[in-house]
């Protein structure tokens, strides 16, 4: 970890390692030089996942295609600052 404990999160939320380990190859893909941003999203989807938004299957159903993980996790946290209003 540099910049945020993704993997804080990920254990709170039940995250088994293998499936960890899939969701960081997919963002990986999207963030391949950029360690900030990397980090940044991957505790996006699994603080996501930790607080129900969504499950590690969904999350894991995207990762063909990184930037849908991406956008998976933007779109819970545009949802979730609606609902806090």
């Amino acid at each position: 970890m540099r910049y945020f404990d993704y993997r804080k999160i990920a254990a709170d939320a039940g995250i088994p390692a293998r499936k960890l380990a899939r969701l960081r190859a997919a963002v990986r893909r999207e963030f391949a030089k950029d360690d900030m941003m990397f980090e940044l999203h991957m505790l996006r989807v699994c603080t996501a996942i930790r607080d129900r938004h969504i499950t590690i299957d969904q999350a894991l159903a995207e990762e063909s295609d990184a930037i849908g993980v991406v956008e998976l996790t933007g779109a819970v946290a545009r949802d979730a600052s609606l609902t806090a209003r």
